[in-house]
């Protein structure tokens, strides 16, 4: 038990990652660890324009936004469970902890909102929103803070025969559902956040512009996992 330990490097939808492993029997490993996403996704949106019955209309029209996938990273504990011996299938029980942002998107509001009205609340249909102190809105994908996983892999990211090892796996993390939001910030010591849907972004003849996209991807509870490790055993 706990007699040797492993350090191995990932890649998988988690992102880019860290891993320590140790042997907890002969039928079962512990892995511990912490992944990011390093890449961000930057582009200029047309997003139209918003014509409010008081005030001045909001331009959406050339709005720079950047994107980035699982903010701040995600902390992982995860058991390998070895069902037969010698044979390096396993069955992989765990869960990942994490901010609960799937993706975060942070818009450059400033052609559009005047400065006076910045941190002001702006109700649009449903939504309630309005930018930062320096001009910025933020919208993202919100899911559970800690999200159980279940997979099968192959391999053994810790060998107490080999100096290396390698580990493929295939799984999903349950999620809870995705929930598409945003935030108002009028009230600096009350954050208030507003939920978006598909019929936020509903035309004036209620036709649906992004075809109901937003709410089908809200009721999708897992997402898929695959991963690729390369693990060193330390001693």
């Amino acid at each position: 038990f706990f007699n040797h330990v492993g350090l191995g490097v990932t890649a998988g939808v988690d992102g880019v990652g860290v891993e320590a492993v140790v042997p907890a029997s002969s039928l079962l490993q512990i892995r511990a660890g912490y992944s990011i996403f390093p890449f961000k996704y930057d582009k200029t949106l047309n997003l139209g324009t918003v014509h409010r019955d008081s005030g001045y209309d909001l331009n959406f029209s050339n709005v720079p936004v950047t994107g980035n996938i699982w903010k701040g990273g995600l902390g992982k504990v995860m058991l390998d469970i070895y069902p037969i011996k010698d044979v390096p299938f396993r069955i992989i029980a765990g869960a990942f902890v994490g901010s609960g942002k799937l993706v975060a998107v942070k818009a450059d509001l400033h052609s559009a909102v005047h400065p006076e009205d910045y941190r002001t609340g702006i109700r649009f249909r449903d939504v309630s929103f309005s930018t930062d102190e320096n001009g910025y809105g933020y919208v993202d994908a919100c899911v559970m803070k800690v999200l159980p996983y279940l997979g099968i892999g192959y391999g053994r990211a810790l060998n107490v025969n080999k100096r290396v090892g390698f580990g493929v796996e295939l799984g999903a993390m349950y999620t809870g559902g995705i929930k598409f939001q945003t935030y108002n910030y009028a009230n600096s010591s009350n954050v208030q956040t507003s939920v978006l849907t598909s019929s936020t972004f509903a035309d004036d003849s209620g036709k649906l512009r992004d075809r109901g996209l937003i709410d089908k991807v809200s009721r999708i509870p897992v997402l898929p996992m695959l991963k690729l490790g390369v693990y060193f055993r330390l001693f």
